[in-house]
């Protein structure tokens, strides 16, 4: 199984990805990508774990930061489909 990181827009969810990054060997390497993205591109933002495989992005203007984008870590293509029941 291979893990996504993806960035989308906060109030946006179901929108098209900002930033995606694909096949990664654990959640943990999925979530080291999109910090290290996040890092180049703004690197004063902060990332602050919701649970659930879920990030807030939040804008590094200090106490007044605002919610700038999602990460959300989530299994690959090649996940198992679960599995039928035939009755």
């Amino acid at each position: 199984m291979t893990y996504t990181a993806s960035i989308t827009e906060p109030a946006e969810s179901d929108a098209m990805p900002l930033w995606e990054s694909f096949d990664h060997a654990t959640a943990e390497n999925a979530f080291d990508a999109a910090r290290r993205h996040i890092a180049a591109a703004q690197p004063f933002d902060r990332i602050v774990d919701l649970g659930g495989d879920v990030y807030a992005v939040l804008s590094g203007a200090g106490h007044g930061a605002e919610r700038v984008a999602t990460v959300v870590i989530s299994p690959g293509d090649d996940a198992p489909a679960a599995p039928t029941v035939n009755h």
